[in-house]
């Protein structure tokens, strides 16, 4: 019967291995979360998420990691459990491929879900990105 749990103790060390590299990471607070769409992949990353003003961060690139430019990107929040929906909050490009969306309005703590939108002359693309925001 060794082997048995040997394997499971293994199979949970796995696991929890892949769980702690696929979670949201963290340094100094910041939270830096990635989703690839069709079109586009986005990394956001936020400074300490908390209730009040927040500041994101957004790096787009293509398939190939190419920075995608001259994009009209929006940040929607939304908490559902509260019924919550915010108003889009435009985020600027800063250099090609980086975006930063300042005066992000999230009233209060608990999870969010963070809709970014692009536009291109291509067409829409949305990926959402949950967020827990603390105190």
């Amino acid at each position: 019967m060794k082997k048995p749990t040997a394997l499971a103790i293994a199979g949970l060390a796995v696991l929890a291995v892949v769980a702690w590299l696929l979670w949201p990471s963290s340094s100094d607070g910041a939270t830096s979360l990635h989703a690839a769409g069709a079109r586009n992949t986005v990394n956001l990353q936020v400074n300490e998420p908390k209730a009040g003003l927040n500041a994101f961060d957004l790096e787009v690139t293509d398939p190939f990691g190419h920075p995608v430019e001259g994009l009209e990107v929006t940040l929607e929040p939304v908490m559902a459990q509260m019924g919550h929906a915010l108003e889009p909050v435009p985020a600027q490009e800063r250099v090609p491929g980086r975006y930063h969306a300042a005066e992000a309005l999230l009233p209060m703590s608990g999870q969010w879900e963070i809709t970014v939108r692009l536009r291109a002359d291509s067409g829409t693309e949305e990926l959402v990105f949950p967020l827990l925001v603390g105190n």
